[in-house]
């Protein structure tokens, strides 16, 4: 997967590789959890070159976005693919998505 985690102006931004599924889920939660426990409550994800994600990957990033929002955060998500979209809009992140690629 090798993602790429840096911050900008108090945002967390994350771009993922390939593929989003139980093992990238997991390390997601080890790597991005801490930040929100440092008071970071935005993050920006670049889905642009990922491919696939299962359930374990939507779970972690509605997690992450309950938990940004209880905050008064959110998380975005940009340049997502034809193949992916419709299972973000179907588990609901839809609402906090941007789709401008």
């Amino acid at each position: 997967m090798n993602p790429i985690v840096w911050i900008i102006d108090r945002t967390v931004h994350v771009e993922l590789k390939r593929n989003l599924r139980m093992t990238e889920a997991a390390w997601l939660r080890e790597e991005l959890f801490p930040y929100l426990e440092q008071g970071y409550c935005l993050f920006s994800f670049n889905f642009t070159e990922v491919e696939s994600i299962d359930s374990s990957g939507i779970g972690i990033l509605l997690a992450l976005q309950k938990k940004a929002k209880a905050l008064g955060g959110g998380i975005s998500i940009h340049g997502i693919q034809e193949e992916v979209r419709a299972r973000f809009e179907f588990f609901s992140l839809s609402q906090d998505k941007d789709t401008n690629n």
